[in-house]
């Protein structure tokens, strides 16, 4: 009787051994990861294939937010089901990176996942963003500085007035037109407007957002004007933040513009910048300026 107590005895040990050591195996299994390598996105713009325009790529695996990331970036990853990798383009709001967001106009990037990936494997992916079709949103003011006439205009004149010229420029591989002002010691204030007032429904206000395309080394803020008893009404500037200045190469910056459009209430309105130097020689390249917001 008690050889067979043993017998049972060992036989629970050897039991709960394995599966100990079964569980162990499958607990260290999922914890090695396979990695995500994903790099620099590319944007299509009008026909442009553009690089280094998006900041951040916001993954997601299936539906599980895994993180918002600066690209490129290697990401490891634990679930092995093939589900997709789906990546928002992400951009930072105001030039300011500590307001990232998913920029809305441009579609998710998909990668599918046709079989699981095993341990340490990597997954190269290149994101390329698309805007929605045009029948999604409206463009009210857009700036291209294509055309001699300029929508974009100084506001008031002053001594110390910058004016906003265009000029060839040189731009992914080609040439173009953009907005151009050189500050001196004499030439301190550039302020324009567009030169047409645009409308913004209400309704659509939370959707309004400016891109601005931009290279120089001096900063720039941006606000919204309506008119009011004959006088102008200009909302707070929103001043974005630089990182750095880049004087030969272009960047894109994106503000929102509710904020705005809530200080001023129903429009229309008129796009107002503003830049005012130290008395040192300093410019400012701008182009491909435009406010968009659903329909």
């Amino acid at each position: 009787m008690k050889s067979c107590r043993n017998a049972i005895s060992a036989g629970i040990l050897a039991f709960w051994i394995v599966t100990v050591a079964t569980s162990c195996q499958k607990d260290t299994f999922s914890q090695v990861p396979f990695y995500c390598k994903i790099e620099s996105p590319l944007l299509i713009w009008e026909g442009d294939t553009l690089q280094g325009f998006i900041p951040d790529g916001w993954v997601f695996q299936g539906a599980t937010l895994v993180g918002a990331f600066s690209l490129p970036k290697v990401i490891p990853l634990l679930d092995y089901s093939p589900k997709p990798i789906m990546i928002g383009g992400g951009i930072w709001e105001n030039n300011d990176p500590a307001y990232r967001k998913i920029y809305p106009f441009w579609q998710f990037y998909l990668h599918s996942i046709s079989s699981p990936p095993k341990p340490l494997d990597t997954l190269h992916v290149q994101p390329i963003f698309y805007y929605f079709a045009d029948t999604a949103y409206r463009i009210p003011f857009h700036e291209n500085f294509e055309a001699p006439d300029l929508k974009l205009i100084q506001f008031r004149t002053r001594n110390d007035s910058v004016i906003l010229r265009r000029v060839i420029s040189f731009f992914n591989n080609t040439t173009t037109r953009c907005g151009y002002a050189a500050f001196d010691s004499t030439a301190r204030v550039l302020e324009i407007t567009s030169q047409d007032f645009f409308d913004i429904p209400l309704n659509n206000a939370q959707s309004a957002w400016l891109e601005i395309m931009f290279r120089g080394n001096i900063k720039f803020g941006i606000s919204l004007l309506r008119r009011e008893g004959g006088m102008s009404i200009i909302a707070p500037l929103i001043l974005p933040t630089y990182t750095s200045f880049q004087k030969e190469k272009w960047q894109m910056a994106y503000f929102y513009l509710f904020p705005l459009i809530q200080n001023l209430g129903k429009g229309p309105y008129k796009l107002y910048i503003l830049a005012q130097a130290d008395g040192n020689f300093r410019e400012l390249f701008i182009d491909n300026v435009r406010v968009l917001h659903f329909r």
